[in-house]
């Protein structure tokens, strides 16, 4: 006999729930702040026997039982997760043992004066059977117990309530199966059988609907009516360990506990800002070497640490990074162009890209000496002072300092060294200190120009002396001689200047 439409639907739409919540739990997870809420149970009302429940700084003395809740929470959301019991034995607390996966949610902002709503539960036969027990709660910073004892296996006027309150979500569920239920017996109840089934199905879930007094979900509206066990100034321990106030109430065969306290926020966290540093220009076979940086906000912990990557966005040849893994490196580069490098800095969640340019030049030519132009011969007429215009080219290498510096100085002539009234200039205005020819040069031909005026003044000086009859002599006082084919005179001690 083949299954109806409904009865083949039926599953796929469970699963697609459930799918759901494990997708929407899987988000809340992320980048969340943890904290452990215990909760001890002194079933003998005496505080020198059982264990000592000690969470961080804080402890409550004689406790057979302990319940611990883990919390974790986001910027806007939190999670109740795994619910362990331990049970104390010979003054040692033994191994967790699970009572639920958890997977409800915190009703932020939900809790007494504003704090946090935090739901739990233990099966009232992990209490071994206690008629009563002194409750108490411990953060790793604060504590609270009851005054007195809880009775466990007596009914509790306090806590009855005559028409139990729905929260939002059992309300929606209500709704959802009584529409259903109408649309449901409209197509498919056929058969008389079949309507008796459907019916009975929506009168069980309403049953067990109305039934549950205490829902899970962090809603503070089904603890309308219940008195806290205890409470505790807000303010008093740091966020996430800071106790305000403590509830149970018998639900079935489960003692529901609720803690009220302020939770941290986790903040959501931020992508790491990469820096790549300044553009650059180098000339081949250089280097270039890249100083990036990141700042980041430390989340996610862990790893609270940065990872960096250099690449190569765009350019016409390789790169060779010295160690791309590190901010601050080198870079060599295979021909000349102009580079795009990238920089990205990842916290592990997010990443951040930031680009720096490289201009890479050719390698340059041989430096080459500059071109000197000392102008035009001249002809002048004392007192008049010569107007030199001299020019100079060059290849512009080294390019540091990529100048050229400019200095006249007399090479022969005369007379004194010319009065040149703006040295560094190529057009100077030079003074001459008498009559006679002389020579001018832009250049660092000083030390040349010396030696030839002297020998020049030698050659006069021996020809003034040969005319007058006279042995000549140098500036020094040297004589002078002549040397036979040689075509110039060198200094010598009583040389015979005949042939000078």
């Amino acid at each position: 006999m083949s299954q109806d439409p409904f009865s083949r639907r039926l599953p796929r739409s469970i699963a697609a729930l459930a799918l759901g919540g494990l997708l929407a739990c899987a988000a809340a997870a992320v980048h969340a702040a943890t904290a452990t809420v215990a909760i001890g149970f002194d079933t003998d009302d005496n505080p020198g026997t059982g264990c000592t429940l000690t969470l961080g700084a804080a402890s409550l003395p004689g406790i057979e039982v302990a319940l611990h809740t883990v919390v974790t929470t986001t910027a806007n959301t939190g999670t109740v997760g795994a619910v362990t019991r331990r049970t104390c034995a010979g003054g040692v607390f033994g191994a967790p043992v699970a009572v639920s996966a958890g997977g409800w949610a915190v009703g932020l902002g939900a809790g007494l004066d504003g704090s946090d709503l935090v739901e739990t539960f233990i099966p009232l036969a992990d209490l071994a059977g206690a008629n009563a027990a002194k409750i108490g709660a411990v953060t790793a910073g604060d504590s609270l117990q009851a005054p007195a004892a809880m009775v466990l296996l007596e009914p509790q006027a306090a806590v009855r309530v005559p028409i139990p309150a729905l929260s939002p979500r059992a309300l929606l569920l209500l709704l959802f199966l009584v529409g259903g239920t109408g649309w449901l017996m409209r197509r498919y109840a056929r058969h008389g059988g079949r309507f008796l089934f459907l019916v009975c199905v929506v009168a069980a879930s309403l049953t067990t609907a109305s039934a549950l007094a205490i829902i899970l979900d962090g809603n503070g509206a089904d603890w309308t009516g219940v008195t806290p066990l205890a409470t505790d100034t807000a303010g008093d321990a740091p966020a996430g360990q800071d106790l305000v106030a403590l509830y149970a109430v018998k639900d079935g065969a489960n003692l529901a506990l609720r803690v009220d306290l302020v939770l941290a926020r986790d903040p959501a966290n931020q992508a790491p800002v990469a820096n790549a540093g300044t553009n650059q220009t180098i000339t081949l076979p250089a280097t270039a070497m890249l100083t990036g940086s990141a700042t980041d906000d430390g989340l996610p912990d862990p790893p609270a640490t940065l990872t960096y990557a250099w690449a190569k966005f765009s350019g016409p040849g390789t790169v060779s990074f010295g160690n791309a893994a590190s901010p601050t490196t080198s870079a060599g580069f295979s021909v000349d162009g102009t580079y795009l490098l990238r920089l990205t800095a990842s916290d592990s969640a997010l990443a951040h890209s930031a680009d720096v340019t490289i201009t890479v030049n050719a390698a340059g030519a041989a430096n080459l000496a500059p071109i000197v132009n000392a102008g035009a011969n001249q002809a002048i007429t004392l007192p008049a002072a010569a107007t030199l215009a001299g020019t100079a080219t060059d290849d512009g290498l080294p390019l540091v300092p990529g100048t050229l510096t400019i200095a006249w100085s007399l090479v022969s002539g005369p007379g004194a060294a010319g009065d040149f009234r703006q040295p560094r200039r190529r057009g100077d205005n030079s003074h001459l200190p008498g009559a006679g020819a002389y020579d001018a040069a832009p250049d660092g031909r000083r030390r040349r120009a010396q030696r030839q005026q002297r020998f020049a003044g030698d050659r006069q000086r021996r020809r003034a002396a040969v005319a007058g009859g006279r042995r000549p002599h140098d500036r020094t006082g040297h004589a002078l001689s002549a040397i036979a084919g040689g075509g110039r005179c060198q200094r010598q001690r009583h040389a015979d200047p005949t042939r000078c």
